[in-house]
């Protein structure tokens, strides 16, 4: 791939120069703007600050909101990673009583509702799935809104064929980075805080004495990714964050098959049949099939309040800017209103939720065959997608070009920031401890904050960007390419 091809691909809004000429970080870089080299090593939203001033406009379409919703989730995924490193608490909620692993009470301001949706972590699972669901299912349902039937199936046909060779490829790929990782000792830097500062060894991944036997190992606890059939859930030894990848796949192949049993439904009763099959996956507790077709059912509903709104015209631009400027201040309060209480839901803490303050009676509504808090977070994100899929002013804000360059590389941080937390923050938190000291909450927040924000962050971005341009894209690419030489039309 070429330097021109890459600045092509890869260009986002100009608010990401900074006000900066290429002269200008040319100089700070001490790098020249020819060099092909430095330039590929960039993260990507700085080729458009070395190129020639060209850019391409952020276009926004149907799922865009979503794509900045997923790119949220990653970053909070990442959080709730980096804090269970160190603590416990992201998994309990504001007032409850002491418990046995915090030894204290827990009363911090970010423990509350609303807030600790921004770190805790575990609705964004349920997130993940619903979005990947809605989107997964936006281009058949509108081929079926056409009676464009011959195209619903080359369509299925070709996003079941390469589903696994998106998915599976770049893990196996992430799955390879950290094998050479830890053979080389990098997962092994964190060892000598081991028994001060961690509950547990930091990798479950043993180092072997070559890195054939270490490829070895990590290829058979990769298998059980593969293993379609078993619908429990399988934590990897080397990255358990990976479980749902298999989860993901197996999911998809649901919605592909629901859609291809729905595509000759009459629209009447579409909507209909769908909910009944998510009421049946409901009732036996299959809560990750639930997320998906609730994807699946958002997509539908939302189409078709749009062609009936645009009279039939289902244009890429999303919203329209009659429909933004028309949505009356009762719908925005609504849907508002609607986000809000999603949020309240998706902070349903994991542990103890029946005994926190504010969540006490919820847990008691929860159904048979559920988890409490896996019930109410699917449920809240539920409520949260629909309402930003539907609310231009809710809208607006996830299309912020961060948060579109955040979803971009959503999926390359969701399968880097295992190793990148091993190598950086299980070591550079404690080394900061040794500095600030812990004999007081200020300290111990400052040593964390520093070696996160100015070290593990900068350097979770640049991998994630990385591992999305050399891996993620090729990956995909090389699937479309196998799709079109495989399939007969």
């Amino acid at each position: 791939m070429t330097i021109e091809g890459l600045d092509a691909s890869y260009r986002i809004r100009r608010r990401w120069d900074f006000g900066l000429t290429a002269k200008d970080i040319a100089h700070y870089t001490r790098i020249s703007t020819h060099s092909k080299t430095w330039k590929l090593l960039l993260p990507s939203f700085l080729h458009t600050s070395l190129s020639d001033g060209r850019q391409t406009l952020h276009k926004k379409s149907l799922d865009s909101a979503l794509q900045g919703l997923r790119g949220i989730a990653a970053v909070i995924v990442f959080h709730r990673h980096l804090l269970m490193s160190f603590s416990e608490f992201p998994d309990y909620g504001y007032g409850l009583d002491k418990t046995a692993e915090l030894h204290l009470p827990n009363h911090w301001i970010h423990q509350l509702p609303f807030l600790r949706v921004l770190y805790s972590g575990g609705a964004m699972v349920p997130m993940f799935f619903i979005i990947s669901g809605y989107t997964q299912s936006l281009k058949p349902l509108q081929q079926m809104q056409r009676e464009q039937w011959d195209s619903v199936h080359k369509t299925l046909s070709s996003a079941s064929f390469r589903r696994g060779f998106r998915l599976f490829l770049p893990t196996f790929a992430a799955a390879m980075l950290i094998a050479f990782s830890v053979w080389l000792g990098l997962y092994d830097w964190g060892s000598s805080f081991r028994n001060t500062w961690f509950d547990e060894n930091p990798s479950k991944l043993p180092r072997e004495q070559t890195l054939l036997e270490q490829v070895w190992v990590v290829c058979q606890s990769f298998k059980g990714l593969l293993d379609v059939w078993n619908w429990d859930e399988y934590f990897p030894d080397f990255n358990p964050q990976m479980w749902t990848i298999a989860v993901e796949y197996r999911c998809s192949l649901a919605v592909q098959f629901a859609l291809l049993v729905l595509s000759m439904i009459r629209p009447v009763l579409r909507e209909l049949i769908l909910t009944s099959i998510i009421w049946y996956c409901h009732v036996h507790g299959r809560w990750d099939i639930v997320c998906f077709l609730a994807g699946l059912l958002l997509a539908n509903i939302n189409l078709t309040l749009r062609s009936r709104v645009k009279n039939g015209n289902l244009g890429s631009e999303y919203p329209a800017e009659r429909e933004r400027q028309d949505e009356s201040k009762g719908k925005t309060v609504l849907r508002s209103l609607t986000f809000l209480v999603g949020l309240y839901f998706m902070g349903y803490p994991k542990k103890d939720g029946i005994f926190t303050p504010g969540y006490q009676r919820m847990g008691s509504y929860v159904p048979d065959g559920w988890v409490d808090h896996r019930f109410w977070s699917t449920w809240g994100t539920f409520l949260v997608v629909g309402s930003v899929t539907n609310s231009p002013v809710l809208a607006n804000f996830f299309e912020y070009s961060l948060f579109q360059y955040l979803g971009k590389i959503s999926y390359a941080m969701y399968l880097t920031h295992g190793p990148v937390l091993h190598i950086t923050s299980h070591v550079l938190v404690p080394m900061m401890w040794r500095v600030t000291g812990r004999e007081n909450n200020f300290c111990v927040v400052l040593g964390f904050e520093m070696a996160t924000f100015f070290v593990t962050i900068p350097v979770l971005l640049w991998t994630a960007d990385l591992f999305w341009r050399f891996v993620d894209v090729p990956c995909a690419n090389f699937a479309f390419w196998l799709k079109t030489k495989a399939l007969v039309a």
